[in-house]
């Protein structure tokens, strides 16, 4: 399953999934039936010129694995 995060979260609250790993800003607030946790912190990376970076800093593992 994909989709933006809180497109996700609307699936959990109907009960179509039973968890999603999805990228928040710090301090989201979620619904009350719904647990957050956060697994880690990832820094912005920008792309200025349309050409990604091979290896940007804390998504080497994601980057390499696509």
């Amino acid at each position: 399953m994909t989709g933006w995060g809180s497109h996700l979260i609307g699936k959990i609250e109907n009960g179509e999934l039973d968890a999603a790993a999805a990228l928040f800003p710090a301090g989201k607030i979620f619904p009350e039936n719904i647990v957050g946790v956060s697994i880690g912190k990832m820094e912005p990376v920008v792309d200025i010129d349309g050409t990604l970076i091979d290896d940007p800093p804390g998504l080497g593992p994601i980057t390499r694995a696509m």
